[in-house]
């Protein structure tokens, strides 16, 4: 086989994949964001690709606060996360406001989402379950009766500094719309006053696939019921903190494993 041959197969051979990679709607966005953005382009990831999307400032003062507190461009994450963040279409979803919980109350279970499940279920009476899918008990899956389920992991902050940020895929069912996709959610914390209340503001960062679904998040209808979601779940929290102050450990439920006692007592020892 001659050299020139040989050259002219791998050509047949390589350029179909890179054509494609250049092509895909998911690298088309990453580049487009980087690079309306100013931000660093993996090597190699954004040859050939042309900046197709240009977005409004927050967009962009958005993705490189991310980019500037540790998440790298060039990483896994990055990859999804800064595609998702290039997607042609953006709603946020925010509400905020005040819980009769300490900061520290909440920051533990928060830590601990399969207790707090359990915790929910006992005393709300809708079913929440939460379980983590790695080792490091990082990455999480969990649900909330029949209306929502999310599989993420954090990705910057932490309960206990007051901001968490968390990123992964979800599925809702919101009145009579049955949607899914990525989510940003972000939430800020802050003690509200002596005692035992905590201040919050939670913002999640969605995209939808198309303008109809784009139009539908941004009504006021889909918003209200999404924020009130978030609020609901929240009281949830602080009402089964609260019942389990006041009832204590002396009967818990079967389910209850000693080691969820044990952690239970280290909650009630809380400010």
């Amino acid at each position: 086989m001659t050299r020139r041959l040989a050259l002219a197969l791998a050509a047949a051979v390589l350029l179909p994949h890179t054509a494609a990679a250049e092509l895909s709607p998911d690298r088309e966005r990453f580049c487009s964001l980087l690079r309306h953005c100013g931000l660093p382009e993996p090597t190699g990831v954004c040859d050939g690709a042309l900046r197709k999307q240009t977005y409004e400032s927050e967009r962009c003062l958005e993705a490189r606060r991310i980019n500037a507190q540790g998440i790298d461009t060039g990483s896994p994450l990055g990859y999804r996360l800064f595609q998702f963040l290039g997607a042609r279409y953006q709603v946020v979803f925010a509400s905020e406001g005040e819980l009769a919980l300490s900061p520290a109350r909440l920051a533990f279970l928060v830590d601990d989402l399969p207790l707090a499940a359990k915790l929910l279920t006992h005393f709300q009476k809708t079913h929440y379950s939460a379980e983590y899918l790695d080792a490091e008990r990082r990455r999480f899956k969990c649900s909330r009766g029949g209306v929502l389920s999310a599989v993420a992991e954090p990705i910057l902050g932490s309960p206990a500094a007051g901001r968490v940020e968390y990123f992964g895929s979800g599925e809702s069912s919101v009145g009579v719309w049955k949607l899914k996709g990525l989510a940003l959610a972000q939430a800020t914390l802050w003690p509200a006053a002596e005692g035992r209340r905590v201040g919050y503001r939670v913002r999640v960062v969605s995209s939808p696939a198309n303008a109809a679904v784009n139009a539908v998040m941004k009504g006021s209808l889909f918003r209200s019921l999404v924020e009130g979601y978030v609020k609901e779940t929240l009281e949830d929290i602080t009402q089964a903190a609260q019942k389990l102050q006041a009832a204590g450990l002396k009967d818990p439920p079967p389910d209850w494993t000693p080691e969820d006692r044990r952690k239970l007592a280290e909650f009630l020892k809380l400010p």
